[in-house]
């Protein structure tokens, strides 16, 4: 029940006096007692009349923070009429009948006390009345007309009263005097009226005041929930802004005030933290808490006159994120761009926040980072790796978002694949690629670009067909700085140079020159048409198809001059510069052959002759001829090795090591040099001696042994030759066979078709500048 009335003075006495009686034994009356039941706690009756106070000890019971000062904050609301509220717009208690109905906030509120109290007590709270509709007070007017309220004025008509059972309807009882110490805590309090000294004493009758009794601002939050069903915007995306504005230190703070200095729009602060442990019977608190439910619906209202609706007012006062691309949004794989986004909430700056980089996929949008706010702005790279990717920002909670924008993955690539430098008026070659999301473009046309003056100037159009283009790059007098664009300067390549510097170089004199003699070469260097005050050069030989340094070349005020030296060997040059991006023509010096009366340009050994005759092994006769058939002496094959090993120091014994060969023999330092180096052991004779025979034709098998002693007697693997007159046990047949396999010697056809080396037979001359040239060029 809810109707007051004062109570007696007798009430009040016996109420006094029960304290003392009522504390526990050895407790001083000033002891607080232990609010567990007690054995005559352990029935309770439901029934309404079980509360009532009785003639005698009042029970003890801890004081309530919140009793109900402020006056009419539990009434009407949403425009309904008292016991007429829809019930759809109630909710019920998830543990008792659907009979049972409150308002959805105070419900809320009861769930969270129920589940609090199921922790201290191990059971559910008991509850036997809820919202009355007015029929049902009409009934029960009639029924307890002293006792129920007028009906259409009952709290019970408002959803916001619940009558409870369980012992809550007995005063001082361990589950009455929880709900005095905790109520308060969930917005429920008892109020002054229905306590045990109250004008009507209802231990039973609980009310909901939110936030005037816990002090809890969310409490608010769901009171507006409820609030907005009289506004004509009121729906699920409605509340849904509501609820993100209620994050918000709003404006409508300053928006919704009016002639009433307390009315503050919708409460935002703690209210604890606005007027201190205090807040409920001090002066600000009681102003400000007197009617929150009239500041809610005054800030409802401006709601609907300034924005028509929750959205139109978070729009305007809620969290704005935007964004900047201050460079271009096309970038090659693998690059970045660089996001500025701004962050604003209520028209300003916020401080200090986190929004996060979404990109849009085949599932939707997913995080990629976050972005650190700090007074309203931030800096992201952007990485769209290989394909274009779409983006946006949002905040923390999604409430704001930015539209989405793209960044597109386009390579442009500029391969300079002509040389890097050439001469005035001279061309170089680019290769061109263009990919967008790593495929080649079917078509395009780029600009080729040049950089004048500190700034890239157009040169000419490029087509790109599949994804390719090949250009002509043409520098002109001066070295230039070039670059391609795509049509919108969005993709550029790198910058590339095309140099321009002339490397010239001329013989002077014929290019035809003997053996071992020199030529001269004259070199000019200058870059963009002015001589190279220094620099230096390298002189390169070609080999084998490849291009070797020889020598450096240093060049002053354009110029320098080398010397040549081809030796025996017809030698083709060139210079090039530091880096070979300038080279000059290449030019050939012609080492001229000796000319035999008795060979002809088509002798099959001419080629031999030559080598030899230039490599200063071998010397032709003084009436112009070289005899190719004639048979080598021992003693001139003595000097033909020798001189092939390149002539090396050696001092010649004083006493010869054969006695057919003296100091005075000709050839004797190179027969004894021959015999120091194991090459020959000469020929023991009858009486103990050892003869060289130096006069002696040398035989094909004594070469073949010569030749390999002279390489180093290499290891033989068996004895197998193609020769049909060398078997086995034949005399040198080892070093033949080596011989053979180098390809030293080819062998001769003999009659019967087969191949014979015929290794009695004196070497020919021609056969000795064979087998010598052929042994120069294993090393090779």
């Amino acid at each position: 029940m809810n109707r007051p009335h004062r109570r007696t003075p007798y009430l009040i006495a016996t109420a006094l006096a029960s304290v003392l009686v009522m504390a526990p034994l050895g407790a001083t009356a000033s002891t607080a007692p232990d609010f567990g039941p007690t054995s005559g706690q352990d029935v309770l009756s439901d029934a309404p009349d079980a509360g009532l106070p009785t003639q005698g000890v009042a029970p003890w019971m801890p004081p309530q923070q919140y009793n109900g000062e402020v006056k009419g904050i539990v009434g009407s609301w949403a425009g309904y009429t008292n016991g007429m509220i829809p019930v759809e717009v109630l909710c019920s208690p998830s543990w008792t009948s659907t009979r049972h109905r409150s308002r959805c906030d105070a419900d809320a509120a009861l769930e969270e006390m129920n589940a609090a109290y199921r922790a201290a007590f191990g059971v559910n709270l008991s509850i036997t009345s809820t919202y009355r509709t007015y029929d049902e007070q009409v009934q029960l007017k009639i029924e307890k007309p002293t006792l129920a309220a007028t009906p259409g004025t009952s709290n019970h008509g408002w959803g916001l009263a619940i009558d409870f059972g369980g012992g809550i309807n007995v005063f001082g009882s361990a589950q009455h005097n929880w709900m005095r110490q905790n109520a308060n805590r969930f917005g429920w309090f008892h109020p002054q009226w229905a306590q045990y000294d109250g004008s009507l004493p209802e231990a039973w009758h609980w009310e909901y005041a939110g936030s005037i009794a816990s002090g809890r601002t969310d409490q608010n939050r769901l009171l507006a929930m409820e609030l907005t069903r009289t506004q004509p915007w009121d729906g699920s995306e409605q509340r849904q802004c509501l609820a993100d504005l209620w994050q918000l230190r709003s404006g409508w703070d300053h928006r919704a005030v009016g002639d009433v200095t307390s009315l503050r729009g919708i409460p935002q602060l703690d209210l604890v933290t606005l007027f201190g442990s205090t807040w409920a019977t001090s002066k600000g608190g009681t102003a400000y808490l007197r009617i929150p439910q009239r500041q809610i619906e005054h800030g409802l209202r401006d709601i609907t006159s300034s924005f028509d609706g929750a959205c139109g007012a978070w729009r305007h006062w809620g969290p704005r994120v935007s964004f900047e691309l201050p460079e271009q949004t096309t970038v090659p794989a693998g690059g970045t761009v660089r996001l500025m986004a701004r962050y604003d909430k209520l028209l300003a700056p916020v401080p200090s926040a986190e929004l996060m980089v979404q990109s849009r996929t085949v599932d939707g949008w997913v995080d990629v980072a976050p972005v650190r706010i700090v007074d309203g702005v931030g800096e992201h790279l952007l990485s769209p790796g290989s394909v274009s990717t779409e983006y946006r920002l949002r905040n923390w909670n999604g409430s704001a978002v930015t539209d989405s924008f793209k960044v597109y993955v386009a390579e442009l690539g500029a391969t300079l694949t002509g040389p890097g430098t050439v001469p005035a008026t001279g061309t170089s070659t680019v290769s061109v690629t263009y990919t967008k999301d790593a495929r080649p473009v079917p078509s395009a046309v780029v600009t080729l670009q040049r950089l004048t003056g500190g700034a890239w100037e157009d040169v000419e159009d490029v087509s790109v067909v599949s994804g390719q283009a090949t250009h002509e790059v043409r520098p002109g007098a001066t070295t230039g700085t070039f670059r391609l664009r795509n049509w919108n300067t969005t993709t550029v390549t790198n910058p590339f140079t095309v140099a321009v510097a002339e490397l010239k170089a001329v013989v002077d004199g014929p290019t035809e020159i003997p053996a071992n003699t020199l030529a001269e070469m004259s070199v000019s260097y200058t870059k963009d048409s002015v001589p190279v005050a220094t620099a230096s050069l390298h002189l390169q030989v070609l080999r084998d198809g490849s291009w070797v340094d020889v020598l450096a070349v240093p060049v002053t005020s354009g110029n320098a001059t080398v010397r040549l030296d081809p030796g025996i060997t017809t030698t083709t040059y060139r210079l090039r510069n530091w880096n070979s991006t300038t080279v000059t023509e290449p030019i050939t010096v012609t080492v001229l052959a000796p000319v035999f009366t008795d060979v002809s340009p088509d002798h099959p050994f001419k080629a031999s002759i030559d080598w030899l005759v230039l490599s200063g092994v071998a010397e032709g006769y003084d009436d112009g001829s070289f005899r190719p058939g004639t048979a080598v002496a021992r003693q001139a094959m003595a000097a033909f090795l020798y001189r092939s090993a390149g002539s090396p120091a050696y001092t010649p014994p004083v006493t010869s090591p054969f006695v057919d060969v003296t100091p005075a023999s000709p050839f004797y330092r190179e027969i004894t040099w021959l015999a120091a180096q194991g090459i020959t052991t000469g020929t023991p004779m009858p009486d103990g001696t050892v003869q060289f025979q130096p006069a002696a034709p040398v035989s094909r098998g004594a070469m073949a042994a010569f030749l390999y002693r002279f390489v180093g007697s290499p290891q033989v693997q068996g004895v197998t030759t193609a020769f049909s007159d060398v078997l086995p046990g034949t005399r040198f047949a080892q070093e033949i066979t080596w011989i053979s396999a180098n390809g030293i010697s080819t062998g001769t056809a003999g009659p019967d078709g087969s191949v014979q080396y015929r290794p009695g037979d004196p070497v020919s001359r021609q056969a000795m500048a064979a087998f010598l040239h052929r042994l120069d060029r294993l090393g090779d």
